[in-house]
């Protein structure tokens, strides 16, 4: 889900985060938000996604 939404152009973390919940639910641990960047950072580093801090447009 996350890199669908990526695709279709750049979303916020809490954007994104809100896009998940609404999707598959409240995370029965941690906060959306937390466990959603900590996901986006993992596949930034895995070279998935690019952050708009790197001059990406997702």
């Amino acid at each position: 889900m996350i890199l669908q939404r990526a695709e279709a152009g750049w979303i916020g973390i809490p954007e994104l985060a809100d896009a998940l919940v609404t999707e598959f639910g409240d995370p029965p641990d941690g906060h959306a938000g937390t466990l959603t960047g900590t996901m986006v950072d993992a596949l930034v580093t895995a070279h998935l996604l690019e952050s708009r801090d790197s001059g990406s447009s997702k």
